[in-house]
C-alpha cells in the first residue's frame, strides 16, 4: 500500500501543483519512468498475493523475485546516481522519499524476513528479465522519437551513441548480477538441508 501512496503523491503533485499546462497528461506521462512502473509492481503483485489465487500459484511465487529486484535496483540506481541531481519538491518529495527508499527498503526486509519461505530457481531470471528489457527498449524507442530519454545517463547528447550501448549493456548485466545474486543467496538454504 505504501508503493501506491507513493506513486498517488507523486502523481498528485505532477498532475495538480507542478502547474502543467495539461495536468492529467503530465501525470499520466510520469508513466514512463521506471520508478513509477517498479512501485506499480510491486503494488499489484502485493495487492494480488492477497488472494489464494494467486498467492499460491507456483509462477506467481517465483515473480516476486523479479518485483524485488525491480525496486531494489529502483532504490539502487536512485541513491546512487539520481538523489544528488535531483530536487523534488512538495509532496513529490514525500512521494519520492516512498517510491525511491520506503518501498524498495520494506520490500528487501520482505524478503530478509520470509527468506525461509522463498526459493527461486536460475530459470526463473528469464521471466524477471523481460520486462527491464521491454522498459529498455521502450525508453530507447521513446528517446530515439523524442529526443528525451529520461535519465541523464542515457542522454545521447551528453553520452553519445557509443556511450548509451555501454549503459544499456551495462544495465543488463548490472540486473543478471542482482538477479543471480538472488537466487545464489535464497538457494542456499536448499543446498545446506
Amino acid at each position: 500500500m505504501l508503493a501506491v501512496l507513493g506513486i498517488s503523491l507523486t502523481l498528485f503533485d505532477y498532475m495538480f501543483l507542478s502547474g502543467a499546462s495539461h495536468p492529467l497528461l503530465e501525470g499520466i506521462y510520469t508513466f514512463r519512468y521506471f520508478t513509477i512502473q517498479s512501485n506499480f509492481i510491486v503494488a499489484l503483485y502485493f495487492g494480488m498475493s492477497c488472494s489464494d489465487k494467486w498467492s499460491n500459484h507456483q509462477k506467481f511465487e517465483s515473480m516476486l523475485g523479479g518485483v524485488a529486484i525491480y525496486i531494489t535496483i529502483t532504490f539502487l540506481v536512485f541513491m546512487t546516481i539520481l538523489d544528488p541531481i535531483y530536487d523534488p519538491q512538495g509532496l513529490n518529495l514525500i512521494g519520492s522519499t516512498f517510491s525511491h527508499y520506503i518501498v524498495p527498503i520494506l520490500v528487501i526486509i520482505y524478503m530478509v524476513v520470509y527468506r525461509d519461505e522463498i526459493h527461486f530457481e536460475k530459470k526463473d531470471i528469464l521471466y524477471w528479465i523481460s520486462y527491464p528489457v521491454c522498459y529498455l527498449i521502450f525508453l530507447i524507442t521513446y528517446g530515439i522519437l523524442t529526443g528525451d530519454y529520461l535519465y541523464p545517463f542515457f542522454q545521447v547528447n551528453e553520452v553519445g551513441i557509443i556511450g548509451l550501448i555501454v549503459v544499456t549493456i551495462m544495465m543488463v548485466l548490472f540486473f543478471l548480477l542482482v538477479s543471480f545474486l538472488l537466487v545464489k543467496i535464497l538457494s542456499k538454504k536448499e543446498n545446506a538441508k
